[in-house]
């Protein structure tokens, strides 16, 4: 099931909802990643990552999620204060995580995997990490944000804007989920 098939935006717990009403086995959220303007390393950061919902461990992974989070002031139409989950929400979401963790985790190795090896994008470090992303708060499932590269990185630009490399990365995310799929039965 997709949330959208259109340019138009989905409110961040609406797409876990979707997914949940769909009963689904898996949520997977597409993004492409992008560094703001006035950063110097815009050109020089490139490459996918997979991310799991966790507690960010580092500033680079805060600093994703603070830009992902921002999304959320489109369903208000104003600024959100709120860019990350305080130490509470994260004590709520605690049992949600311990039920769907080691799968999620699972899932996260199978994408990087497919992604290295097929992909026409590079790997960010390792290709994984964890953040606190909204968009995966209310998910009843395995799940995983899949930063696809980066718009602001030239190469990157040029993959993601490349129908037989979209195609590519698309038929790697697929494959995981086969994959992830099978090993469950």
């Amino acid at each position: 099931v997709m949330t959208r098939d259109q340019d138009v935006f989905v409110e961040l717990a609406g797409r876990t909802r979707i997914a949940n009403a769909a009963k689904g086995d898996l949520f997977v959220s597409l993004h492409c990643n992008s560094l703001p303007t006035a950063s110097k390393r815009r050109d020089e950061v490139n490459g996918f990552m997979v991310y799991l919902l966790r507690e960010a461990k580092d500033e680079r992974d805060r600093a994703i999620e603070r830009r992902e989070n921002e999304a959320i002031s489109y369903e208000t139409g104003e600024h959100q204060k709120k860019e990350s989950l305080s130490p509470v929400e994260w004590m709520l979401l605690d049992h949600q995580l311990n039920l769907y963790t080691k799968e999620s985790e699972r899932f996260a190795g199978l994408v990087v995997r497919r992604l290295q090896s097929e992909g026409p994008v590079a790997k960010e470090r390792t290709g994984a990490s964890q953040a606190g992303f909204f968009v995966l708060v209310g998910a009843l499932m395995p799940s995983v944000l899949v930063e696809m590269g980066y718009l602001s990185n030239a190469a990157d630009a040029e993959a993601l804007s490349d129908a037989e490399r979209q195609k590519k990365i698309a038929e790697g995310i697929a494959e995981a989920i086969d994959g992830f799929r099978s090993a469950k039965r």
